[in-house]
């Protein structure tokens, strides 16, 4: 106290953070790894300067981005991403196979919205070089080209997130108008996302997530999603299915059990459900495939960490084959 003044002495947090991440896939040329470091205040300003190296999709991917915090309602604010990608695309039941490379950006404009709102709003423009590299049987002929598109999104977030009980309900929806110059291919894509979490009791929630995404071509695999164990249904092959259209849905059933303050022992049921319509080697489009699994898996989660903590599940496919997986992660699967 200084008279009628109380003066108050602040030490700034430390605000240079490692990048960490890890999923294992169905083999293990197909894990995802991410390493990397992220300044959330450079300048004073919460503006976020950050790099990363990830290995997915059988190839080493590197970004880099500088990003303005999202939460003045008043301005559109601003991220730029740089990223070089390395991607094999390989198909089931053939040898065929090639190395998809890309260098490109993004930059990303997120609008200003209302604190008593949960809509919310965003326009990427994005633009990359593709280079074909490594081609191996196959009778395609890919020309390398650039593409540059744009993406606005919507967004309706309800959703609280918490490390054990989440609630409440976030809907994505994400359109790409675009083009890819070379090929003369019209690259468009929309991706619809849900998530929602339902308390049912002080400890215990379920969790449901769903995604449903297609692009407009029927004969480039080179555009298309991807669907696999990683992301989608769990005991599903990675890197394997270059999919026109696809859907899954994933179910888990969390209870926690605390175990000493700021640690808990999470115990998990799930059920992943998917449907996809791949792409052949040559270019045609497979009929549509049903993928459904069912398991358990058991997470130890240090709530004084965000998003990380030890996960390991257990999986049983039963279509489109049998198969178990065993998958160990540093992050809820979803």
């Amino acid at each position: 106290y200084e008279g009628h003044v109380v003066r108050v002495e602040v030490q700034e947090k430390f605000t240079l953070s490692p990048i960490l991440a890890f999923t294992s896939g169905s083999d293990l040329k197909d894990l995802t790894a991410t390493v990397g470091l992220v300044e959330y205040n450079l300048w004073g300003t919460a503006t976020k300067i950050g790099g990363q190296f990830n290995y997915s999709q059988r190839g080493p991917n590197l970004d880099v981005w500088l990003s303005q915090h999202p939460f003045e309602p008043n301005r559109w604010a601003k991220e730029l991403i740089g990223s070089y990608k390395v991607n094999e695309i390989r198909f089931p039941d053939a040898d065929a196979k090639w190395s998809r490379n890309r260098i490109g950006g993004e930059f990303e404009l997120i609008g200003p919205y209302r604190y008593n709102s949960p809509l919310r709003y965003e326009v990427v423009t994005r633009f990359y070089r593709e280079l074909i590299k490594n081609e191996k049987r196959t009778s395609q002929h890919f020309p390398d080209g650039y593409f540059i598109g744009m993406i606005p999104e919507l967004i309706w977030d309800k959703y609280h997130w918490n490390d054990l009980m989440p609630k409440g309900y976030r809907l994505t929806l994400e359109l790409q108008l675009g083009y890819f110059f070379g090929g003369n291919d019209p690259r468009h894509e929309a991706v619809l996302h849900y998530l929602q979490g339902i308390p049912m009791g002080n400890s215990t929630v379920l969790i449901i997530n769903g995604v449903a995404e297609a692009v407009n071509n029927n004969k480039n695999s080179n555009h298309s999603f991807l669907i696999g164990s990683i992301a989608g249904v769990r005991g599903l092959d990675d890197n394997l299915f270059r999919n026109r259209a696809q859907a899954y849905t994933n179910l888990e059933l969390r209870h926690a059990i605390p175990l000493a303050p700021r640690w808990a022992l999470q115990g998990v049921l799930f059920s992943d459900l998917g449907t996809f319509q791949s792409f052949t080697d040559e270019g045609k489009l497979r009929d549509w495939r049903r993928a459904v699994n069912v398991g358990s898996g058991i997470r130890v989660v240090p709530t004084f960490l965000a998003n990380t903590l030890l996960r390991v599940d257990v999986a049983h496919l039963f279509s489109p084959r049998e198969n178990s997986l065993v998958q160990f992660g540093i992050t809820q699967y979803f």
